[in-house]
Formats: C-alpha cells, structure tokens, sequence
C-alpha cells in the first residue's frame, strides 16, 4: 500500500512538471480570474521543499494571485508571506533563472511599498534583459512575449534601449 501511494505521488509530481504549461496559463489568468488561482494554488499546494525551483515558484506565485481574490487584509497578508517565501526559495535554488525573476518583478512592480517587497527590481530587470539578449529572435516564446508586455505596460523603468529590446520581442 506504501508502494503504491508513493509511485501515485511521484507520478503526480511528475505530472506536475510536464504541465507547467498549465501552470502559465494559469498564471497569466490568475490576477483577473478567481477561479484560475484557485486553481493554480490547488495544483501548487503540494510542492514542497523537495519539488524543482520553477514548481516552488509557481507555488509562490498561486499565494501571490490569491491575494487579488480575498477581502480580509489579514488573509491577504498570510498570502502574501507565503508567497514571497516560496519564491524566494525558488530562487535560491535557482538564481539564474529569468522566469523566477519574472514572477519577483511583477510582484514587486505591483505590491503596495509598505510591504516592503521592492528591493529586488533592478536585480531582476538587469537579469532579464541579460538573458533576452541571449534568445534568438525564431526561439521567442509566449514566455517572452508576456514579460515584454508586462514590463512595457506597468511602469518598470526602462531605458529607450530597454524599451526598443521588448518592442522588438513583441514582433
């Protein structure tokens, strides 16, 4: 019996990992769509310390989207902890990883200062841009293509070189 509930978890996980393009889209749906990060947070709550860090990340970020999808400031708060330090740990596991940095600038971009969750943006944006660089114009993809749009839509500082970079992504 042990057996078998350990292959289901490992299958499971393994899974997991394969659909992370379910993860994205529901993480590009989950800051409009309740029911998307419930659905993310149901699908990510089983991560754990063991599980890769883009899962991790992930797990963060379903705490993150929850917090545009509850009332009580409290709740929003234990969200948001939550959510920082599974990203966090993702990326510790994984520093180089430009969607893990992503996911900290558009957290960071958006969260109130007071929260004081801002110290990262221009790590993450020096990181970004360095890796875009790196990524060959018939290789873009939806990945790319909504970082672009995230940081030419919500106020990330950029210079005309920077901001030339992420039109250019877009095409």
């Amino acid at each position: 019996m042990k057996n078998s509930i350990l292959i289901l978890l490992l299958c499971f996980s393994l899974k997991s990992i394969a659909n992370t393009g379910l993860l994205w889209d529901l993480f590009k749906s989950a800051a409009t769509e309740s029911a998307s990060a419930e659905k993310l947070m149901a699908i990510t709550k089983n991560f754990d310390d063991r599980s890769p860090a883009i899962l991790k990340g992930y797990r963060g970020m379903a705490s993150f989207m929850m917090c545009n999808h509850v009332a009580n400031p409290l709740t929003k708060i234990t969200y948001f902890k939550e959510g920082k330090k599974w990203l966090e740990k993702a990326l510790t596991d994984k520093p180089e990883d430009i969607l893990l940095h992503f996911f900290r600038l558009s957290v960071q971009q958006k969260s109130p200062s007071l929260l004081g969750y801002k110290n990262k943006i221009s790590e993450d944006k020096r990181l970004i841009f360095q890796n875009i660089a790196k990524i060959k114009k018939g290789n873009r993809s939806d990945t790319m293509t909504t970082i672009a749009e995230f940081m030419l839509k919500n106020e990330v500082q950029l210079s005309d070189d920077e901001e030339n970079i992420l039109i250019n992504l877009k095409e």
